[in-house]
């Protein structure tokens, strides 16, 4: 599977390390985005070229919902996103070269494809389900935003 592209974008805190090798690996431009008052933004002087083609890179793949934030960022600037890469991806989103499943909560969208190291499954368990919650213990931190 070959993608043509120009630049690699990740989100911040976690994806810059990844975006920023995946970028120096292939001899392309790396920006990112960041959390301003809890909104993703684009800062410290990055431009995205009308047309430019950009592959959005994570540390970790959930749902995918920071790595869409960022895609949406770069497309309102004139950007085309034409794939998403990750470390991991936990389970939720559908992964190119294994042609697994995807779940109902995956943000990413299905047109573009997702390249990924390692896949993994977890269970994931609402409160009434949980079987630590059950005996006491309590979610300190739940998902990357606190939900």
């Amino acid at each position: 599977y070959k993608i043509e592209f120009d630049s690699i974008c990740s989100p911040a805190l976690g994806g810059i390390l990844a975006g920023y090798e995946l970028a120096r690996a292939c001899s392309k431009r790396f920006i990112f985005t960041e959390r301003v008052n809890k909104e993703m933004t684009l800062r410290r002087g990055f431009e995205v070229k009308k047309g430019e083609k950009f592959i959005i890179c994570e540390d970790i793949i959930t749902t995918g919902g920071s790595a869409l934030e960022s895609a949406k960022i770069i497309e309102s600037l004139g950007g085309i996103v034409v794939g998403f890469a990750a470390l991991a991806n936990r389970g939720f989103c559908a992964v190119e070269n294994l042609k697994s499943p995807r779940k109902d909560n995956a943000k990413l969208p299905e047109n573009l494809p997702l390249f990924t190291l390692g896949n993994f499954e977890f269970e994931i368990y609402d409160e009434t389900n949980c079987p630590l919650c059950k005996k006491g213990s309590k979610a300190i931190k739940p998902g990357s935003r606190g939900n």
